[in-house]
């Protein structure tokens, strides 16, 4: 370890002269103990320590990281602090495609979070059962998110159906919004949801001038960069200069006025080259952007140094304000990142402002000075030595946070083919193999897949044999793809295998696949069954048909009415009102259930009410026609029923009974 600092030291030492500020690399014991302690608390149920995990360790790219994310799941569930179970949720849904139905497992974490007083999750649930046609899950939780709606709560819920085009929805919630006295949020979808390209010159004007006399900040900034975006920046001008009025103290609405006039000057740049309107406009980009900084927008530095570097009557302004930015770590980022085709700044102060903020530990910047690639033209070994010293201390680093965003920016598409980087590629690879990270084994397997198969399979087979669900879909469908029997069932067998440790997507394709391919129902419904046993509205509807089918060849040994009732009976909980039609047949015959007539005219008449299911009014026409046990007969409502129904057989009945005088 002594002789790790001391490398390190070394090199720091080397990069800038002499320094008492050096971003040491912490030592392998430290970072146990402090790893070790964190997976301690974690263990407790400790969410934060389990969050902090995956920030400095990565935790569960790795196999250590993955099996005790699979062991904290039931504890994150377990807590009743729905803040720290959503920040859960939103690190686990990156990684859920590694897990044994890993997206069923991300709602149920939602679920788990959402409650009245912390809506957030309730959000990301909607639009989910949206996706899922889940409509009573849509209904409940839709009546959550209205339950005390915030005027915030509603521009959500409104946005978010815009977005999915729900425009039922949509009236709905601008009904309750104009009902609480609010005014309808403007977004961009909604000036496309009003279609304003069909509207008048007239109407156009009338919208834009109720929006601007509302004197509501957000809704007249967002009006303003919408304006923007469609290039009407004279208009947007107003709007912006009637927020800023309103509310003189928002750095984003500052930064966002200077893009305005940035475009104008660009524009008129273009149109009447750089005269004094071209000045006028760039003063005020400065003039807001210098508004931005004052109430802290730190990006806006940079903005600011990009308009002054654009013109040499800027320079003393462009050197003044480098000169207060290179006093910190922030700002010397902010200069190597904005100093980049200046008239005013060599190559070698930029190099000197990414050194002196990594050498304060800015992690952008180490990255950065260690993917630089050597010139093509002019070579520079001086400049290349110091990339390959700054990538040895990431390698030596300890820091698996430090690393990956190494990695992220190293095997972008820009580099893909960058000679110079191979050795520090490798050696960030075998770093991450001796750690048994599985998303690096992913990232071999798709790189050597047509180059080397035998070894990307290799690597592929090492990340399943690791737990990852995603690494074992593709290996199924390496095996499915070679289509030799043996292979085809082998894939099978791996898809059966991930079905019974639990996971919904791999039950429902084992059933499809005995369904549809195999011709073999009995194994189809046992997959089925797992399937909806973990949520798979589907194939319960499917077991619902095949327990009860007796016109079907293929199932009819099948049948089973006990379990028909069952499926139907839970298909009717969750809202598929279409079933109570089943249950009214079950009922109605006795098979699977005691035979209980006024129970069967129950779930005929809610097929019929919610479902507008034509037979089930025809079936309860002939039970009042005829009578069946406590059911008396009572021509009257028999017919009533029969009416309703208003099919050919039902028709047919009440010809009969007219003939016969009934």
């Amino acid at each position: 370890m002594k002789l790790l600092l001391f490398s390190i030291t070394i090199i720091l030492l080397t990069l800038t002269g002499c320094s008492n500020k050096l971003p040491l690399a912490k030592t392998q014991l430290s970072i146990k103990s402090n790893k070790k302690e964190l997976i301690s608390q974690a263990n407790m149920g400790n969410i934060k320590a389990m969050i902090e995990l995956n920030k400095k360790f990565v935790f569960p790219e790795t196999k250590e990281g993955f099996d005790y994310y699979n062991k904290w799941y039931p504890l994150v569930l377990q807590s009743k602090n729905s803040s720290d179970i959503m920040d859960f949720a939103e690190v686990f849904y990156e990684y859920k495609d590694m897990f044994i139905s890993g997206k069923e497992k991300y709602v149920a974490l939602l679920e788990a979070a959402a409650n009245e007083k912390f809506k957030k999750p309730l959000f990301k649930l909607l639009q989910i059962y949206l996706y899922d046609y889940d409509h009573k899950k849509i209904k409940d939780t839709q009546s959550k998110i209205l339950l005390n709606a915030s005027k915030e709560d509603l521009t959500k819920i409104y946005d978010l159906y815009l977005n999915m085009n729900k425009e039922k929805d949509v009236k709905k919630i601008e009904t309750i919004i104009v009902q609480k006295g609010y005014s309808i949020p403007v977004t961009k979808k909604f000036l496309r949801f009003k279609n304003f390209r069909n509207l008048k010159k007239e109407e156009v004007s009338k919208i834009l001038n109720d929006i601007l006399a509302s004197n509501e900040y957000e809704k007249i900034v967002t009006t303003a960069n919408i304006l923007k975006i469609r290039r009407e920046y004279e208009k947007s001008k107003l709007f912006f200069k009637k927020a800023i009025t309103l509310k003189n103290d928002d750095a984003d609405t500052y930064v966002e006025y200077a893009d305005l006039y940035d475009k104008m000057a660009s524009q008129h740049r273009v149109l009447s080259g750089k005269d004094e309107k071209y000045k006028d406009y760039q003063e005020e980009i400065i003039s807001n952007l210098k508004e931005a900084i004052k109430y802290g927008q730190s990006e806006a530095y940079g903005k600011l140094l990009k308009v002054y570097s654009k013109e040499k009557y800027f320079k003393n302004d462009y050197e003044l304000l480098i000169e207060k930015l290179s006093k910190t770590t922030q700002g010397n980022r902010i200069l190597a990142n904005s100093s980049s085709g200046s008239f005013f700044t060599p190559d070698d102060n930029i190099k000197d402002y990414y050194t002196k903020a990594a050498m304060n530990g800015d992690e952008e910047s180490i990255v950065h000075l260690a993917t630089r690639v050597p010139y093509t033209y002019q070579p520079d070994l001086k400049r290349d030595e110091d990339t390959k010293k700054w990538q040895e201390y990431i390698l030596n680093s300890n820091n698996p946070a430090l690393q990956k965003r190494f990695k992220k920016v190293l095997f972008s598409y820009k580099y893909k083919n960058s000679k110079s980087l191979e050795n520090v590629k490798v050696a960030i690879t075998n770093i991450d193999l001796k750690n048994d990270n599985i998303f690096t084994l992913r990232r071999l397997y798709r790189d050597l897949k047509n180059s080397n198969p035998t070894k990307a399979i290799e690597y592929l087979q090492k990340a399943v044999n690791f737990g990852d669900v995603s690494s074992t879909y593709e290996l199924i469908k390496v095996y499915r793809q070679k289509n030799t029997k043996e292979d085809i069932l082998f894939a099978i067998k791996t898809l059966e295998e991930l079905a019974i440790k639990g996971d919904r997507t791999a039950a429902i394709k084992t059933a499809l696949h005995y369904d549809l391919t195999s011709k073999n129902k009995t194994k189809a419904v046992k997959y089925y069954e797992i399937a909806s046993s973990l949520g798979d509205r589907s194939s319960t509807e499917t077991l619902a048909r095949i327990f009860m089918c007796e016109s079907c060849k293929s199932t009819k040994e099948l049948i089973d009415y006990k379990k028909a009732k069952f499926y139907a009976q839970r298909l009717v909980d969750e809202g598929i009102v279409k079933y109570n039609f089943n249950l009214g047949w079950l009922y109605t015959t006795g098979n699977g259930v005691k035979k209980d007539v006024k129970k069967a005219i129950y779930y005929f008449t809610q097929s019929y009410n919610l479902a507008n299911e034509e037979t089930a009014a025809y079936n309860i026409g002939l039970i009042y026609k005829d009578g069946d046990g406590e059911v008396k007969k009572d021509l009257t409502l028999a017919k009533s029923w029969l009416k309703k129904a208003n099919t050919k057989e039902a028709n047919k009945v009440l010809q009969e009974m007219k003939e016969n005088n009934e």
